[in-house]
């Protein structure tokens, strides 16, 4: 085989799509996987193939750099130095083709020296073209970089004040997640330097109770957003509600809610009710996603919203992990809504028996009936077991909607 290494490359390219950056865009899709917990992806193996080909020849190292460096996982050494370096980037100029960034815990406490906006952001403005930061929670300190800096790294010293805020404006996602050692101060001053940010999702682990606490110390001012479109919150930490009510997003217009914290009791109800009140006056996309698989079962959320969100547009639901809901017609605020996505996913390990799946999706189904201004229902995974029962296709047909799958065939 005797191909242009053009073509080669670009076949290898398509070998590894979608790169994070146009995986996770800030692009609302209904249940799209990017809307849901960043997966503890290794991306070492799609690293290593873009590595190899950048050694058949200096042509081949030249074609591929725009995508061998075009997502770059930071990691930290023992001495807790950040790598690859400022320095580093500067000298190669690779921080161009950088489209996404991973950035690392750091090795110590919770707000050490070494991880502060200070230390972050000289290095961030050395990518100048990233449109996605990332924060996971796995993102060890430890981490490698497949090209290390020729020169030994520079031992830690404290960071010094920059002297003037930085801007990084071609950002439009931020996918920020902690646990027990979540820096909330490096996540506020980071969103600060992003005023074109569009999408943010703020996610919390179980057993991260400190971040609500960290919280308090820093947004004691509202937080303004002004550009922010999606929100996605998937946090089991009241405070952390209660917190984003402190917050200023006048474009708003996409909610997704993927999880509920359980174990504050009756409060859930309060906690959602307050977030709607804040946010449902511009709210016109709402989805709620998996969560824990029951979570939304214990609180009619659906009511909610479409009692208190005006121009909600669409709304997207797993239905069986979501209580049928109880508003009657006179009750609904929402009378812009036009389209709504059903899906049938099951939760793993909670399969329920067919009888009680057909009878919970019909329920839905009815319920939806009263909505006259409704247009568009679409069904999302597998429909099959479910539209065999005829109670539930009757119910359907009743509806006097468009019904399709989501691939866009017609229903029936």
């Amino acid at each position: 085989m005797n191909l242009p290494p053009e073509l080669v490359l670009q076949i290898f390219r398509w070998a590894t799509w979608p790169p994070p950056h146009i995986k996770f865009s800030a692009e609302y899709h209904p249940f799209s996987c990017s809307n849901m917990t960043v997966p503890v992806d290794d991306h070492r193996v799609e690293l290593k193939l873009k590595y190899n080909l950048a050694l058949v020849s200096r042509q081949w190292r030249n074609l591929s750099s725009q995508f061998l460096y075009e997502h770059i996982t930071f990691g930290r050494g023992s001495d807790d130095v950040i790598v690859p370096s400022a320095s580093w980037l500067k000298t190669t100029g690779y921080g161009r083709y950088a489209m996404s960034v991973q950035i690392c815990h750091s090795l110590s406490g919770d707000e050490p020296l070494s991880d502060s906006y200070e230390v972050w952001m000289p290095i961030l403005d050395k990518c100048p073209n990233v449109q996605l930061i990332m924060r996971p929670w796995w993102a060890k300190a430890g981490g490698t970089f497949i090209t290390q800096p020729s020169e030994p790294s520079p031992s830690f010293s404290a960071p010094t004040m920059l002297s003037e805020p930085s801007c990084l404006a071609n950002v439009t996602r931020l996918e920020w997640e902690y646990s027990v050692h979540f820096n909330i101060r490096l996540f506020h001053d980071t969103v600060l330097c992003l005023p074109n940010l569009l999408w943010l999702s703020v996610t919390s682990i179980v057993g991260a109770g400190t971040g609500g606490r960290a919280l308090q110390t820093v947004w004691r001012n509202v937080l303004h957003l002004p550009q922010l479109t999606t929100l996605c919150l998937r946090i089991e930490n009241a405070m952390m509600y209660r917190i984003s009510h402190r917050w200023t997003l006048p474009k708003l217009t996409n909610l997704i809610i993927e999880e509920q914290d359980v174990s504050i009791g009756g409060t859930n109800v309060r906690i959602m009710r307050a977030l709607f009140e804040k946010l449902g006056q511009t709210l016109e996309v709402l989805e709620l996603g998996r969560g824990k698989y029951k979570h939304f079962r214990q609180s009619d959320l659906v009511s909610l919203a479409v009692s208190l969100c005006p121009k909600l547009h669409i709304l997207s639901i797993f239905a069986l992990y979501t209580m049928v809901p109880a508003a009657t017609h006179t009750a609904i605020a929402a009378k812009s809504l036009r389209h709504v996505h059903l899906h049938a996913e099951v939760a793993p390990g909670d399969k329920l028996p067919l009888e009680s799946t057909t009878k919970h999706m019909r329920r839905h189904i009815e319920w939806f009936r009263q909505y006259e201004e409704l247009e568009y229902l679409t069904l999302h995974g597998d429909w099959s077991d479910i539209l065999k029962d005829p109670g539930t296709s009757r119910a359907l047909a009743n509806t006097k909607l468009i019904v399709k799958s989501e691939n866009g065939t017609a229903w029936p």
